[in-house]
């Protein structure tokens, strides 16, 4: 998918120049990514005038997805709108988010692609949004446990309405369902801090090549300027 835009205000980019924006939602798995990173001050020589590159990598709400699975621009086409406006310049956005992927699709089918490493090589802004499906998955996964079944679930909304299902004729399930959720952090009245912030250090760039080593079920945010 690639957009252009243009508005007529006229200048460069200059707080937006070689920078990236990742947000990043890792879940059910320990995943490790490398994105190419570029630090290059933005000078006469290696700014790019009145153009502004945006890709956007992940899932469903990179992709702009509806409950009622109408239209909706996505928060990745809005930013860069944005910040070519308040910057003055064109945009170039490519989105290659896809409904239902999870991280280690994005890792095998997307990061892999020549044209996907093209466009974050040259990107100004980067957004990727991936882990929510890992979550689903997950679901799925855990009922499939509870219920001793090897039932393909199309979504968790299915999943959990087979539970349910089986808890009323079943109401011991319950406690099978109870020690399924020991595996998982939340914060409750006893304990209101088990989930909370922290810094992020697992973050290294050698020779213009950024690792991040996400830890699973977490929300991470890096930004690089």
């Amino acid at each position: 998918m690639k957009q252009n835009g243009m508005r007529e205000r006229k200048g460069r980019i200059s707080r937006y120049g070689r920078r990236m924006l990742a947000v990043l939602l890792s879940a059910g798995m320990l995943l490790t990514e490398t994105l190419p990173v570029f630090g290059t001050e933005n000078t006469e020589e290696t700014a790019r005038p009145h153009q502004l590159y945006c890709t956007v990598l992940g899932d469903s709400i990179a992709k702009g997805y509806t409950c009622d699975k109408s239209w909706m621009e996505n928060y990745g086409s809005l930013a860069a709108k944005e910040i070519a406006y308040s910057e003055g310049c064109r945009y170039i956005y490519h989105n290659y988010a896809r409904t239902g992927l999870d991280t280690a699709g994005l890792n095998e089918k997307y990061l892999s692609k020549q044209d996907v490493q093209t466009n974050l090589a040259k990107a100004d802004v980067i957004f990727i949004t991936i882990g929510s499906n890992d979550l689903l998955n997950e679901c799925k996964r855990v009922v499939q446990e509870i219920l001793k079944t090897d039932t393909k679930f199309k979504s968790a909304d299915e999943a959990l309405a087979s539970l349910k299902e089986s808890v009323k004729k079943n109401p011991l399930l319950v406690l099978s369902a109870i020690n399924a959720l020991n595996n998982w952090d939340y914060n409750s009245f006893e304990n209101p801090d088990k989930v909370k912030l922290v810094p992020f250090k697992e973050v290294k760039i050698n020779k213009g090549i950024l690792n991040i080593k996400l830890p699973a079920k977490s929300i991470v945010t890096v930004e690089l300027q």
